[in-house]
């Protein structure tokens, strides 16, 4: 990830703190072309579609044969989302796409479709408020409880347009503070889902009470129904094409 343009510093700077990323999601999505956001489609519909991503040196080509694109602008549009940290490499393998979907293993899943048979691994606890949206498909998302050792784990039931229940009605959230100084996988992985207020609570202290947005139980609801859209509509933008998900 390529240092921040002073226009994206200014927008992560402006917001509240645990909503910098969520400004930034915004805010990037308006900027890709569409190259860009049709490598990126084409990247997440394999993801979701097969469960598994080739590596670079077979994914690269396969993209320009599948999108019809020069060589010369996959690998431009490519640079471009590396540069913004919405994809993520290790050698010749991808580990995040958009900063929310990780190709390997995640405490926190979305299962996809009424049967739940399919599975995509999310980055961390934001993007479990925007999956549904960005890939207009009904699911549930599966997460660990961040402040429990134990196997407690908390559901958050979707429709094609994000949230709309919990397990258990009780179920707090913590979104971290970002600088923009790490890439924005990292301010989607920090923080947590929790099973109650006291959890969260809990895991506040044992962090030396981190900056961020802490959302208890009570306001869960409307914070999950406003940044849901927000980072759901801006995702949407940069996965839908390609292919129909459904």
């Amino acid at each position: 990830m390529a240092k921040l343009s002073e226009e994206a510093r200014a927008v992560i700077d402006g917001a509240a703190p645990g909503l910098q990323v969520v400004a930034w999601f915004s805010w990037v999505a308006e900027q890709l072309n569409e190259d860009q956001r049709t490598l990126l489609s084409y990247a997440v519909t394999n993801l979701v579609n097969r469960g598994w991503l080739s590596p670079l040196p077979k994914l690269l080509p396969a993209a320009v044969d599948a999108l019809g694109l020069s060589e010369d602008r996959v690998n431009a549009a490519w640079a471009v989302l590396l540069e913004h940290g919405l994809i993520e490499v290790d050698g010749d393998r991808v580990v995040t796409l958009a900063a929310v979907l990780a190709t390997g293993k995640s405490d926190v899943n979305y299962f996809i479709g009424d049967d739940l048979s399919d599975k995509v691994a999310l980055v961390g606890p934001l993007a479990a408020l925007g999956i549904a949206r960005a890939l207009n498909r009904a699911g549930e998302v599966s997460a660990k409880c961040s402040g429990s050792t134990e196997k407690a784990r908390v559901s958050l039931i979707c429709d094609e347009n994000g949230v709309h229940s919990r397990k258990p009605e009780s179920v707090a959230l913590f979104l971290p503070s970002w600088d923009g100084t790490t890439p924005p996988s990292a301010a989607v992985a920090g923080g947590g889902l929790f099973l109650d207020d006291d959890a969260l609570a809990q895991w506040q202290t044992t962090h030396d009470d981190p900056d961020g947005m802490p959302l208890t139980s009570m306001f869960f609801p409307m914070a999950v129904n406003d940044l849901g859209e927000r980072l759901g509509k801006a995702l949407e933008s940069m996965f839908d094409h390609v292919a129909n998900f459904a």
